[in-house]
Formats: structure tokens, C-alpha cells, sequence
């Protein structure tokens, strides 16, 4: 970084010079008083924790001043004592958050050689950590998510753009259930940008990031892209994942699992798109394509998690655009038998999920409605909010099957709430599109009209286009609003609805019907 770093929330609270005495003179003076009091360890223990956007855990400190937790406690506990830091209630081990105006204040007094130090040490920590805990439970994760992003954003800029991309592609299952992060999705696109200017820089020298993780890295790019709404980006990067798996085995020959994993991952932007069988022939073909070849190079990998990626696709493909709902359920039966095989019991749940999606739609919700309601009690137990989210449009989406509407409506509600609440693209493109008809069958047609209206709007403005099974939904909800209403009103309904802005979409779906809020 060029220059002294930014100190905004210091120059705020500056205070106007010759009042009281000088250490009370500016918010600045009063830190360079404390600061002067600490010794030299407890200083860079300071310049430890201000090297994270956030707050750590003693275990995170600890590790980065390499020193025994104990002794670092108890330094901890000190600096609480000064007021330096704040103890933070709850959680996983004892946490602590710094000020901002302390923080801008101990990286300003920091030497630059000594946060390179202490930044690398971060990552030392955190890459193994990461490597040995993914799969297992979110909550240790979560707990040091500020500590893992500031360490993936951190390390382009350090020199070490390699570095933050192993810790990010670690943690691959984690993002699957935490969903999309603006912050890690601007720290991978800095790191691969970085090594391809390295390599167009010097193209006989080693390249800085190897392709195979670089295929990794483009593959995790193209699912934050997509989940972010950003479909253009998410193809480009699934294609070049696709391309660097190509070069990243032994002597740069291909490497047929993370060939497997990029295909499927192209696959799934590709249906999770389109939403249905409209898609021409030229894209279908691609689509078999993919797939045919993803399944026969994992399976002569014997990699089962690209296996299970890639049977997950293939009931996705056999649902949505073969109509073919028995194949579909026992693509996902695979997928699920693979994911318990490798232990990861969140994605072995996720796919008992799609297996009672599908039960839903072959007429057996009645049989699906307690493996849904199980299904979301698990992740809320995991901490596995979009698991959550599925699994409530899941139940909506059976009990609307049952016409049971006001039911339905309340998981979507409860659905939609915790997406907004995330602030997810994607799951809120899914979970306002329940609503609509709920509410045209429980005779507020007004509202029905808007919202349905809306959700049609703002898929095509993230994805671009609408499935045949969307079509026929917005059609069906228009129908039973002009029904109740009239053609002339129901239009007028609907033309309001398509010019809402996305929180009063969000509004409308989730109130009550005396207007109040809903609360998950």
C-alpha cells in the first residue's frame, strides 16, 4: 500500500485542540497516551488483531503473535483492561472486537514489515485450519469469517495472491451453505487477475498460480457470481475453470477430477438459468455433453465428491429438462449415498432435500412435508441458513400442493424474510416467486398481481430469461387475479408491480395481512 493508511474514523473524532489536558486533546492523543503505556508483545498483539476487518478469537491472536494462547490471554485480558479492546459475548472461545479509531490507529503505528509478517502468519493458520474443518460444523467457521476474508483480500496486495486463493477454494463447502460474499468474490477476481498479469508479464516463467487452482478458483468464482446475479461473468469463469483443468495435471496434462468439477459447475449455471426445458438444441446438446463427460471422468478419477456434484446435476437435467422425475430422485439418491460416504453430512442433506422436491412434484407431499420439516431443523442447527431457505420453499412449495395456501404462504414468507435478511440474490429470485399464487388464492389479488408481477421482473433483470414452468405460473396467478378483479384492473396491478423497487417487493410479499411484518 502506498502511503500512510486511511484514518476516517480517527479524523472524526478528532476533538479541537487546547482543551483539558493533552492527552485529551484529540481522540488521536489519547490513543498515543494508551499506546505509549503497552509493552512491546502487547503492541503487537495490538498489531496482530488490527490487521483483521472485524472481530478474532483468543486462538486467532495467538497464532498470529506465535506465541502459547495462554500468555496471549492474558494479554488479551490486559488490553481489555485499557480499553483497547471489548470482550464479546457468546459464541465459540473468547472473542474480541477492536474500535475502529483504535484500529486506523495501530496500523498507522505499525511498521509496514511487521504486518507482513503478522498477515502471513494469519494465513500459515488458517489455510490448514481450513483444509481440516470445511466440511465439518459452520459455526467454527462463521465464528472467523472476518479473520478469513480479511486474509483472502489481503494477500494480492501482500505479493501472495496464491496464497489467498488455497485458503478461499478450502473453504469451498463453506460458501456453498454461507452463500455469496462481495468481499471474497472481489479478493479471488484481484488474485487471479494479479497471476494472469504475471504470466502475460513473463510467459516462460512459472506461473504464479498453478492451474489447478486456478481452475478451483474460477469454478468458486462462477458460483459467487451466479448466486451474486451476475450470469455473463459466472459463464466466462466456468469456462475458463473448464479450460484450466485442462493443463493442471502431471505434466500439464488434464486433470480429470477438477475437469469433472468444472463441468458440473458449468452445468448447474446452465439449468440453474434457465429453470426449465426451453433452452435450443444447440444448448442441450452442450448441456449432455458436459455432463456425459463429467460423470466418466470422475468415475475414473475415483473422485466421489466430483461424482456427487455431478450425479446432482444430472437429477437437475433429468427433472428440469427431461421431465423424467424417477431418474431425477435416483440421480439425487446417488448423490446423496456419495456425500455420506465422504462424511459431509450437510450435502448428503441437501440432496434428501432434492429428493423430496421431487417427491413433491410425483404427488407424494404428504411424504415429503416431515423429511422438509427435519431437513430444516438440521440446518438451523448447522448454522446452515440457505440449507433453511430451501428447505421452507421446499415445504411451501408442498403444502401449495396440498392447497393448503395459508401454509404455503408462511413458509414463503419465512423464506423470503431470511433471504432478504442475507441479502441474497438468488434465493430471493426463488422465494418470491411462491407468494404470488398463495396470495391470488387467499383473495388479495391486488398483492398477488404485484409481487408475481415483480418476481418475473426481477429474475429476467439477474438471469435473462424464464423457464416454461415460470411462464405457466405467471399465468395462472394472472388469471385468478383477473377473476377476481377484472382484466383492465389485474393489468394495472400488474403493471405496478413490475415497477417496484426490490424492498417493497420484499415488503409486500412478507406482511401480514393487517400489514404487519413478518418475523422468521
Amino acid at each position: 500500500m502506498d502511503g500512510p493508511p486511511p484514518t476516517p474514523h480517527l479524523d472524526l473524532l478528532q476533538r479541537a485542540p487546547g482543551v483539558a489536558e493533552e492527552r485529551h486533546a484529540s481522540m488521536t492523543a489519547v490513543l498515543a497516551w494508551s499506546w505509549r503505556l503497552l509493552d512491546a508483545p502487547s503492541q503487537r498483539l495490538m498489531a496482530a488483531l488490527a490487521q483483521i476487518d472485524g472481530e478474532a478469537s483468543g486462538a486467532i491472536a495467538a497464532a498470529m503473535v506465535e506465541e502459547p494462547p495462554a500468555r496471549t490471554a492474558a494479554r488479551l485480558d490486559a488490553l481489555v483492561g485499557h480499553g483497547l479492546l471489548r470482550p464479546l459475548a457468546g459464541g465459540i472461545g473468547p472473542r474480541f472486537a477492536m474500535p475502529e479509531p483504535v484500529r486506523e490507529f495501530v496500523r498507522l503505528h505499525t511498521p509496514p514489515a511487521l504486518a507482513l509478517r503478522l498477515r502471513g502468519a494469519l494465513r500459515r493458520h488458517l489455510i490448514p485450519c481450513a483444509q481440516r474443518h470445511a466440511a465439518g460444523a459452520l459455526g467454527p467457521i462463521a465464528a472467523e469469517l472476518p479473520a478469513v476474508l480479511s486474509a483472502c483480500a489481503q494477500a494480492t496486495p501482500d505479493g501472495v495472491p496464491e496464497d489467498g486463493l488455497r485458503l478461499a477454494v478450502a473453504l469451498r463447502p463453506y460458501w456453498d451453505s454461507d452463500g455469496p460474499s462481495a468481499r471474497l468474490r472481489a479478493a479471488l477476481a484481484a488474485a487471479l487477475a494479479a497471476a494472469d498479469e504475471a504470466t502475460q508479464r513473463d510467459p516462460r516463467a512459472v506461473p504464479v498460480v498453478e492451474p489447478g487452482l486456478a481452475s478451483d478458483a474460477h469454478e468458486l468464482l462462477a458460483y459467487l457470481e451466479f448466486e451474486s446475479g451476475r450470469l455473463e461473468q459466472a459463464r466466462a469463469h466456468a469456462d475458463v475453470a473448464v479450460a484450466a483443468a485442462e493443463r493442471a495435471g502431471p505434466l500439464a496434462g488434464r486433470d480429470p477430477a477438477r475437469r469433472a468439477r468444472a463441468l458440473a459447475r458449468r452445468a448447474w449455471i446452465a439449468l440453474a438459468a434457465a429453470r426449465a426445458s426451453h433452452q435450443p438444441d444447440v444448448a442441450q446438446r452442450a448441456l449432455h455433453a458436459d455432463l456425459d463427460e463429467a460423470l466418466a471422468l470422475a468415475r475414473a478419477a475415483a473422485d466421489t465428491e466430483a461424482e456427487a456434484r455431478v450425479w446432482q446435476q444430472l437429477g437437475a437435467h433429468a427433472a428440469d429438462v427431461l421431465g423424467d422425475l424417477p431418474r431425477a430422485e435416483a440421480c439425487m439418491a446417488n448423490a446423496q449415498t456419495l456425500w455420506q460416504q465422504r462424511g459431509d453430512a450437510r450435502k448428503a442433506q441437501a440432496r434428501l432435500r432434492n429428493r423430496a422436491q421431487l417427491w413433491v412434484r410425483m404427488g407424494r407431499a404428504a411424504e415429503a412435508l416431515p423429511v422438509l420439516d427435519e431437513s430444516e431443523a438440521a440446518a438451523r442447527a448447522a448454522g446452515d441458513w440457505l440449507g433453511r431457505i430451501d428447505a421452507l420453499l421446499s415445504r411451501a412449495g408442498a403444502e401449495r400442493r396440498l392447497r393448503r395456501w395459508a401454509a404455503a404462504l408462511d413458509a414463503d414468507r419465512a423464506a423470503l424474510t431470511l433471504a432478504w435478511q442475507r441479502w441474497h440474490r438468488h434465493a430471493l429470485g426463488y422465494a418470491l416467486w411462491g407468494p404470488g399464487l398463495a396470495l391470488a388464492h387467499l383473495r388479495q389479488p391486488q398483492r398477488a398481481a404485484r409481487v408475481m408481477a415483480f418476481a418475473g421482473a426481477f429474475w429476467r433483470s439477474q438471469y435473462g430469461v424464464l423457464g416454461e414452468h415460470d411462464r405457466r405460473a405467471m399465468r395462472r396467478v394472472r388469471r385468478l387475479v383477473q377473476a377476481q378483479i377484472g382484466a383492465a384492473a389485474a393489468d394495472a396491478e400488474w403493471a405496478r408491480g413490475e415497477t417496484l423497487t426490490l424492498p417493497e417487493a420484499v415488503a409486500l410479499a412478507t406482511q401480514g395481512q393487517d400489514g404487519s411484518a413478518f418475523e422468521s
